[in-house]
């Protein structure tokens, strides 16, 4: 059976930021850190909506109102940093490239504290099984514990349900965004 997997995914930010995704493109931003470059998205409303409170809390900087939306992202060419295998793959072509003394576009040797934005954007754009990849698929494990709930307590041990990761995805190409729409606008309110 031949089918391309889609996930359903949300985003916010400032008015001026999602028009170019409101148009049919993508609004990237670059990213050191994460996933590296992409316009992110995440897999529920509740990672949204945190997104939507720290948008809110900036407003003293920004004057602009906030847009919530969503996307159906096609993830036939994804690089899955979640699969073992992938991961495999990587760790070797990313060691291969310290051992050599590899640097980045801007002259910056390599090394292995690298943000994992920074080895994305690396492996990415020099390995050539590797290039044609238009989301990266990661999940972060967040210091700041979310508030616990009964339901999810258990007396298992490790492995268990937890509610301290999120899943996210960059999208780096916006011929994956398959449908597109806007979910609620905020307006912006003065004070």
């Amino acid at each position: 059976m031949k089918y391309n997997p889609v996930v359903l995914g949300y985003h916010a930010n400032y008015k001026g930021r999602c028009e170019c995704f409101l148009d049919g493109g993508i609004d990237l931003i670059e990213d050191e850190h994460w996933l590296g470059n992409g316009m992110y998205f995440w897999d529920n409303k509740s990672n949204m909506q945190y997104w939507v409170k720290l948008k809110r809390d900036c407003w003293h900087k920004i004057d602009d109102n906030i847009i919530m939306v969503s996307a159906m992202i096609n993830l036939t060419y994804v690089l899955d940093l979640t699969d073992k295998n992938t991961m495999k793959v990587l760790q070797k072509v990313w060691s291969q490239a310290v051992k050599m003394k590899k640097k980045l576009h801007n002259g910056v040797p390599i090394h292995d504290e690298m943000g994992v934005g920074l080895k994305v954007e690396y492996v990415l754009s020099t390995h050539e099984k590797l290039g044609h990849l238009k989301v990266v698929k990661g999940i972060g494990e967040y210091s700041k514990k979310v508030e616990e709930v009964k339901f999810l307590r258990t007396e298992r041990p490790a492995p268990k349900i937890t509610g301290n990761v999120k899943t996210m995805y960059s999208v780096r190409c916006s011929s994956v965004i398959l449908d597109r729409e806007v979910l609620a606008e905020e307006k912006r309110i003065i004070k």
